[in-house]
This record gives structure tokens, C-alpha cells and sequence, in this order.
């Protein structure tokens, strides 16, 4: 199976946000483990450091509609079963401590709300609108 569409990503968001509520933003995201242990790990051998990479990361759909943010963790790039969601109202994230950077290949967002944490790193090779739509989400967040 190919990378989901944009249109696909934002279908996967439909059972997560209240009835008539419109994605305007969607994005592909992941968050890998701490590179020093990735390092830590190939030193011991190149399997092992793999394996970490892969059962560790973690994929997520980032959306963005009018009233706030919804998270998404997915099982992998390729299968959009959701694992996890968390919404974020604009009125939550003004509450919260969200932290956003977009620099070459990444844009990164991090949203700190007490109990839910949400952190990953959106790659611009993704897709051709993955970056675009990250930095819409990403002001969207910070500016709420």
C-alpha cells in the first residue's frame, strides 16, 4: 500500500471530531527514539539499534479544524488504524505550552497540557503539502 493521500488522512480523522466539523490541515508525523540511544544501540550491534527504531517510533496524523487540534496515533505510515487520538480545543491550547520550530526538512510541534503530551517531527519529503500543512497547524497551535 502507498503513503495515504492528503484526502485520505483527513477521512481518517472523521470519527475523532464532533459532527459537521471540517479538516482543514492534516499532516504525517512520527516521533523516533532519542538518538543517543539509536547510537548507543548500532554500537552494540546494527540489529538491535533497528529494532528500537522500529518498534519505538511512533506515527501520528496531525488535523486542524476551527475549533482546535486532533492528534492521531496510527500504526504505521501505510496503515491509518487508529491507536490513540487527543483533541486540543483552541481554548486547551491556549492553556497549554506548545512549542513550534520549522527549519529544512522538519517542522516540529510540541504541545505540553498536564496529562497529554504530544511531541513529533513532520519531514517535508513526505509529501509534497506535508511541511505546508505542518506550518499551518503549527502557527494555528501557537497562536491559539
Amino acid at each position: 500500500m502507498a503513503k495515504p493521500t492528503l484526502a485520505e488522512m483527513k477521512t481518517a480523522f472523521t470519527p475523532h471530531i464532533p459532527a459537521g466539523e471540517v479538516i482543514t490541515h492534516a499532516a504525517y508525523g512520527i516521533k523516533q527514539p532519542h538518538i543517543l540511544l539509536i547510537v548507543l544501540l548500532m554500537l552494540a550491534g546494527i540489529l538491535p539499534g533497528l529494532i528500537v527504531v522500529v518498534v519505538m517510533t511512533k506515527h501520528y496524523l496531525i488535523g486542524q479544524s476551527a475549533a482546535g487540534v486532533t492528534v492521531l496515533q496510527i500504526k504505521g505510515m501505510t496503515n491509518l488504524a487508529v491507536r490513540k487520538a487527543m483533541r486540543f480545543s483552541s481554548q486547551e491550547l491556549a492553556g497549554a505550552q506548545v512549542k513550534t520550530s520549522s527549519a529544512g526538512l522538519f517542522t516540529n510541534i510540541k504541545i505540553i497540557d498536564g496529562q497529554r503530551n504530544f511531541v513529533a517531527k513532520f519531514h517535508k519529503m513526505y509529501s509534497r503539502d506535508n511541511q505546508v500543512n505542518a506550518e499551518a497547524i503549527a502557527a494555528f497551535a501557537a497562536a491559539a
